[in-house]
């Protein structure tokens, strides 16, 4: 995993490598995830709900192709 912060970033995230392979292989919720405080975000409100939006997006693309295997 790569650590650190990027300049000028609009939203920052940490999270273990533990809990990122568990978030990809949907074996962890990912709002259960943010609300035990395994992933910590730092962002304005306003990209914390584009980032909920683009998750969902994201996990149900994940779920469709891990189906088609």
């Amino acid at each position: 995993m790569i650590e650190g912060k990027v300049e000028n970033s609009d939203i920052n995230y940490a999270l273990s490598d533990t809990v990122f392979i568990g978030l990809m292989r949907v074996e962890i919720d990912v709002f259960k995830a943010f609300r035990k405080k395994l992933v910590k975000v730092e962002a304005p409100i306003r990209d914390l709900i584009k980032l909920q939006k683009l998750i969902r997006l994201f996990l149900y693309i994940f779920w469709c192709l891990n189906s088609l295997m």
